[in-house]
């Protein structure tokens, strides 16, 4: 995830991650950049596959370079090997003043190698 061309800084950020339930399990953590800048995260399950993270503090501290959350994933031991998506949507993020700040999110990808 980066931030647009000519980036404001980004003290607040919200994003939704879309994955297969039945292949991957996701636990989070907040990153080192977030307990820096002083703040909390917080995750939301929306259905089956998607979750919504909310990195965010009663500061206007901004979030510095770095890992915002580390995922820990599972794949299930009766997946098909080949690859499984992770899909960031809704991203957008807030400067200090609060004022929206347009934010690339990038998908990604588990590749499952074997064996099975």
């Amino acid at each position: 995830m980066g931030t647009a061309p000519k980036a404001r800084a980004v003290a607040a950020l919200q994003f939704d991650l879309q994955y297969d339930p039945s292949v991957l399990t996701i636990a989070s953590a907040a990153g080192d950049a977030t307990i820096s800048a002083g703040k909390t995260l917080s995750t939301h399950v929306l259905s089956s596959g998607r979750i919504r993270f909310l990195i965010a503090g009663l500061n206007r501290t901004v979030i510095g370079d770095g890992s915002v959350v580390n995922l820990t994933i599972q794949v299930s031991a009766s997946s098909s090997v080949g690859p499984y998506d992770l899909n960031m949507l809704n991203a957008v993020g807030a400067d200090p003043t609060a004022q929206v700040v347009r934010v690339a999110a990038y998908p990604g990808r588990i590749d499952r190698i074997g064996p099975k």
